[in-house]
């Protein structure tokens, strides 16, 4: 019955957190320079699946292609400076097209800062791959530039990384730069901090039907991902108990129970994701020792841990007694 109420309150805890996770997956970027004053950053979900993309060189000559037949259109906006050119699963093509009068309208404050530091050039053809969700941006210092393009394969410029399985890995852009005939990588970026972190510990807790204020700290060490992101952590706690030895109320004589435990967790939230608090969920174990000899004394424990799940983060663990008995206990700890 004990451990139907562990499985239960687990139950109740972690998967309402992990059903009501929203998806904001970061976007990895390579970004391309073929020549003077023009810039490609190719976005999509993981530099390994962007590097294998067999179909960048036949978006890009798509587009030239149509925007030459739009071009051709009366009507058609004379230096658009941003065009967004649409792919679906079904080959359906379709252009869009801004022309600076819309622009002058209002202002695109993200979309200004990213220009300015990036050094984008003036003109964009924007290409939304409605088949593998990869975006291709081509940023040119003037539109007729765009028929140049035709010229560079740009397949040839992830031959310098397709082999390298480290730097696919630990970074989530990678800049590549053309010089002469060859193509070399300029730049990487990564956001990995890894940090140790030390708190205090406040709460309740309870081992078998005996109620204890709990005061301790944590000490963790967390590792993160190329995006800034945890992935999990390992840490040591301290957990100091005060019983009274009968359950009278007779406080003249406490047990003090102390608790010394190591900790594993992993973040319950996508690793890959941005904007959204960690949340943690692990195993703990670790060793009891008592002022006053006893059933708990020099007793091992074993069990789940959570942080920020809810306002408070919580302990149910299996303390193992002798002659093969247990006692379950529960700790309600408030974060810091």
């Amino acid at each position: 019955m004990k451990t139907k109420l562990l499985i239960a309150l687990w139950l109740c805890y972690v998967l309402p957190a992990r059903a009501s996770e929203e998806s904001k997956t970061m976007n990895d970027t390579i970004v391309i320079i073929p020549d003077t004053n023009i810039k490609i950053i190719f976005i999509g979900n993981g530099i390994k699946d962007m590097v294998s993309f067999e179909r960048i060189d036949t978006l890009k000559d798509m587009l030239i292609g149509d925007v030459q037949k739009a071009q051709a259109q009366p009507g058609y906006p004379k230096a658009p400076k941003t065009t967004h050119y649409f792919i679906n699963e079904n080959g359906k093509r379709r252009i869009k097209a801004e022309s600076e009068d819309f622009l002058e309208q209002g202002i695109d404050v993200e979309k200004e800062v990213i220009s300015l530091n990036n050094s984008l050039p003036s003109y964009a053809f924007i290409v939304h791959d409605l088949v593998s969700g990869n975006e291709l941006q081509f940023y040119l210092a003037d539109p007729d530039q765009l028929s140049s393009l035709s010229k560079y394969k740009l397949s040839n410029a992830f031959k310098t990384i397709a082999n390298d399985k480290a730097i696919q890995r630990k970074n989530f852009r990678i800049d590549l730069t053309r010089n002469d005939n060859e193509w070399m990588v300029t730049k990487t970026q990564k956001n990995r901090q890894d940090m140790i972190e030390i708190s205090p510990t406040f709460g309740f807790g309870l081992i078998g039907n005996q109620w204890s204020p709990a005061v301790g700290a944590d000490l963790l060490l967390g590792f993160t991902n190329r995006y800034g992101n945890s992935n999990f952590r390992v840490g040591l706690s301290f957990l100091g108990y005060s019983y009274p030895l009968s359950n009278n109320f007779d406080f003249s004589n406490i047990n003090f129970v102390q608790s010394y435990d190591a900790m594993f967790m992993f973040n319950l939230r996508d690793s890959n994701s941005k904007g959204e608090k960690s949340r943690w969920f692990g195993v703990t174990g670790g060793k009891l020792q008592t002022s006053e000899e006893g059933d708990l004394d020099n007793r091992w424990k074993f069990g789940i841990i959570t942080s920020n799940i809810c306002p408070f983060n919580f302990r149910f663990e299996n303390i193992f007694l002798k002659d093969k008995k247990s006692v379950y206990s529960f700790t309600m700890l408030i974060p810091f």
